[in-house]
């Protein structure tokens, strides 16, 4: 048990998400604050068009202060950083509005943090048992933020859906990089935030026993929506080639242009297992990711670089 005095600011961004939302706010009504904690809960509004504020607005449970926030500008990163700027907490915890805490999720988290054993930490995150199905496999359930592949890692990169971290972090890193992640990229906002924090000197730990599931749209996991989900992963990934790597690839719309041609090739040899599928296979993922990460370095590689070679702020 932690010592008493300690407080959590847990940060939530949603957009046009109610029900899933009402689901996760089900499960913090579940959830335990250890005695002597302040716990707040920071539910922002990234310009929902359904009735998700009706579902803030109706939470209050009895042990966690909830406070609305609103980011009508499109952009999860937006969000969070605006939650960052109104937090009170010593540290910030981060969820999605998809998620199921187990009961001592909080304390699992943070505990190890206020305890001295690591700056920031990421949970346990485990795909919802009703979406498991056989054509899952380790390697698709990685992108729908399951973290088995982290078990066992020193310094592992965060995973936004079950991280938490010492605000005195940002007084080194500034946030999230409001280019990437859901609602602009797509992805890498929380990866780029973790080599920012690791880059800082801080400790990052992996810990098993903060669970949580992970209850994605089931639209989510068929093989066009992962289609779409591996440009987005790419084009996140040609962003930080640029911009934080400072790598240099040669001819990148040439290199695209290879990689589409063979990407036709491999489908048409694999036509029939294409037709079956109910999942992306990884091979024809990663040749997705692989044209749009050289097709948006190629963009990017136009503008002036927003960090220093592994810089910890833009600018």
């Amino acid at each position: 048990m932690a010592p008493t005095g300690l407080s959590v600011s847990i940060i939530i961004s949603t957009r046009s998400n109610a029900e899933a939302l009402r689901g996760t706010l089900d499960a913090f009504l579940k959830a335990e604050v250890p005695p002597g904690w302040s716990v707040e809960l920071l539910l922002v509004d990234n310009g929902s068009t359904d009735a998700t504020a009706e579902v803030i607005q109706s939470f209050r449970p009895e042990s966690i202060r909830v406070r609305d926030l609103s980011m009508p500008a499109r952009g999860k990163s937006r969000a969070l950083n605006l939650a960052i700027a109104e937090a009170e907490g010593e540290i910030l915890a981060f969820t999605d509005d998809d998620v199921r805490p187990a009961h001592d999720w909080l304390e699992r988290l943070c505990g190890p943090i206020f305890a001295g054993e690591c700056d920031a930490a990421v949970g346990r995150i485990t795909l919802a048992p009703h979406l498991e199905c056989p054509e899952l496999t380790s390697f698709h359930k990685s992108w729908l933020a399951c973290t088995d592949k982290l078990e066992g890692q020193e310094d592992p990169d965060l995973v936004g859906a079950n991280m938490a971290f010492r605000r005195a972090i940002l007084e080194k890193v500034a946030g999230f990089d409001e280019e990437l992640g859901p609602g602009a990229l797509g992805f890498m906002d929380d990866i780029l935030l973790a080599k920012q924090i690791k880059a800082a000197g801080f400790r990052t730990r992996y810990l098993g026993d903060a669970r949580l599931e992970h209850h994605p749209n089931p639209a989510r996991i068929n093989r066009s929506s992962m289609l779409a989900q591996a440009q987005a992963i790419g084009a996140s990934e040609g962003y930080l080639d640029h911009h934080w790597h400072h790598r240099r690839f040669r001819a990148p719309l040439l290199q695209s242009a290879v990689r589409s041609l063979r990407l036709g090739v491999w489908r048409a040899r694999h036509r029939a297992e294409i037709g079956s599928a109910s999942v992306a296979s990884p091979e024809e993922f990663m040749w997705v990711v692989g044209i749009s990460r050289y097709r948006q370095y190629a963009k990017e590689s136009k503008r002036p670089r927003n960090y220093a070679l592994h810089g910890l702020k833009r600018g």
